[in-house]
């Protein structure tokens, strides 16, 4: 669920080149929705939760199991 709601949210799939690059070309289209401070707000903020998940697992000893497994 969370790939598929991920990919209806993305502001790539409004560029089918770049959601399925390479199979549709080797040229990379200019988008200008991947410069939206939405956008880049967004992505820094999954950035700081990603961090912050690793930060923890790693205090409790967890992040490898986490890494090499998939098991929280």
């Amino acid at each position: 669920m969370g790939v598929l709601s991920h990919l209806a949210s993305d502001p790539v799939t409004h560029a089918p080149q770049i959601l399925f690059w390479p199979l549709l070309g080797l040229d990379f289209p200019d988008v200008s929705l991947l410069n939206r401070p939405a956008t880049i707000a967004t992505e820094t903020a999954a950035a700081v939760i990603l961090l912050l998940a690793a930060r923890s697992l790693r205090r409790q000893n967890r992040l490898g199991v986490a890494l090499h497994e998939g098991r929280l």
